[in-house]
């Protein structure tokens, strides 16, 4: 197999042409072969609503993804709900596989005021330290964070700068502990490199590699009725370091 940046660089092509697929039944195995067109698909990066507790009025956000812009999209969220009365913030990091790392570095710079972020240390590149860019948001209150193992890589690098930050409460259950990155080469006959460059450390040196980020409070969903108990326990959080101030 290989990984799913290196299957995505296979399928990925301009809007109106064409790619073949072999498609895997998951019951019987059977296998078959599609041609399907590619498009532009426009996927929002967050969205976001306002959940109450008691008189509480806590802002729940969605990120899913750290793709071009998502910390502007991040940012203008949080403001509006802020706008509406929020008095805190539930971040869901929740199956977020990361993205690009400049938006890592953006989106902890619209919580942290100062300091490094993360460091990559590179095979062929001299290590580099990313800090904060500066002007975070004021007011937003106390923050939680949702993870679970389907947290990787960029959204990692958010969750431990704020835990180690002590800016945040992560709540789920421990990342998926990605901790190198890679550089996707596609291939003149179609297929794709996907060759490993460097490791990245968090903000505090710490090398998160097939370890993740273990949570401040561990909790899986497991709500046959299909409530959300991560988030429920995010939510709880905040309301109760609000009542405590």
């Amino acid at each position: 197999g290989v990984s799913a940046d290196a299957a995505a660089a296979r399928i990925k092509g301009p809007a109106g042409t064409n790619v073949e697929l072999t498609v895997v039944d998951g019951r019987g195995g059977e296998r078959r072969r599609v041609e399907v067109e590619r498009a532009k698909v426009e996927i929002p990066a967050v969205t976001g609503r306002i959940e109450r507790r008691g008189a509480r009025r806590i802002a729940y956000v969605r990120l899913a993804g750290f793709t071009k812009g998502a910390h502007g999209e991040l940012r203008d969220e949080i403001e509006k709900l802020d706008g509406r009365g929020a008095d805190g913030l539930v971040l869901d990091l929740r199956g977020n596989g990361g993205g690009l790392v400049d938006e890592a570095v953006l989106v902890q710079s619209i919580f942290q005021e100062e300091g490094p972020v993360l460091t990559i240390d590179g095979r062929a590149r001299d290590e580099r330290t990313f800090e904060v860019t500066g002007d975070p948001l004021e007011g937003i209150g106390p923050i939680a964070v949702l993870v679970d193992g389907d947290t990787a890589s960029a959204s990692e690098i958010v969750t431990a700068a704020l835990k180690e930050n002590g800016l945040a409460t992560v709540i789920g259950t421990r990342t998926y502990g990605k901790g190198v990155f890679q550089e996707v080469i596609p291939l003149e006959a179609g297929g794709a490199l996907d060759l490993t460059v460097g490791e990245y450390l968090t903000a505090d040196g710490s090398s998160i590699l097939g370890k993740g980020v273990v949570p401040d409070i561990r909790i899986e969903d497991g709500d046959p009725s299909g409530g959300d108990e991560v988030l429920d326990a995010g939510l709880r959080r905040v309301a109760s370091e609000l009542r405590a101030r």
